[in-house]
């Protein structure tokens, strides 16, 4: 009877623990985890919300360790899947992530975060199969539709097309790339050279 009562107290503090830890992170703190993960790359392509500033390894452990603290007690949602699909990529499980966004993308085809995150996914399965460019190439378009003044899918879109050696399509999207980045940081990145 006092192992029953051990195991009670536990559980019950386990479950007030984790509704406390689920509490405190508000919807502006979630959004902080996304931006967070979102600074890791993927073969230069950058995740819809990455930060204007160089990949910084200890803030994003930081980030996904948070991150990790929230999901043991948040309850399904859009935003704790993204969260997986980030902490997936950045321990390169590219194919659980993509199968992540990809359902989030069932859900929701008209969020150009979702689309933009999950072509960057395909740019990194593209080694494994070729076609995976041309997967990344729809997403940030339709991204981009859907957010005309978001440069992100631009920007992705300018390296996957010069991935699979579409040039043309590369510079078209790099000029409407460059009348939409106000950040000198992320525009260096697609000068000849620098990111191919």
């Amino acid at each position: 009877s006092n192992g029953l009562l051990v195991v009670l107290i536990l559980g019950f503090t386990v479950v007030a623990v984790g509704l406390l830890t689920f509490s405190d992170f508000s919807g502006k703190d979630q959004g902080n985890l996304i931006r967070g993960l979102s600074e890791f790359r993927v073969d230069g392509h950058r995740f819809f919300r990455a930060s204007s500033s160089p990949f910084d390894k200890a803030r994003y452990e930081r980030a996904r360790t948070a991150a990790e603290l929230f999901l043991i007690s948040a309850p399904d949602s859009v935003v704790s899947s993204r969260l997986r699909a980030l902490i997936a990529v950045g321990a390169d499980r590219l194919r659980e992530a993509a199968d992540i966004l990809e359902k989030l993308g069932k859900k929701d085809g008209a969020n150009a975060e979702v689309l933009n995150d999950l072509g960057v996914v395909y740019c990194g399965l593209g080694k494994e199969n070729p076609s995976n460019y041309f997967r990344a190439l729809r997403a940030f378009e339709r991204s981009a539709l859907l957010s005309s003044h978001a440069a992100v899918p631009r920007f992705n879109a300018v390296l996957a097309y010069r991935k699979v050696g579409i040039r043309d399509l590369a510079e078209e999207n790099l000029k409407q790339y460059q009348g939409l980045e106000r950040n000198s940081f992320w525009s260096r990145e697609l000068t000849p050279g620098a990111v191919d």
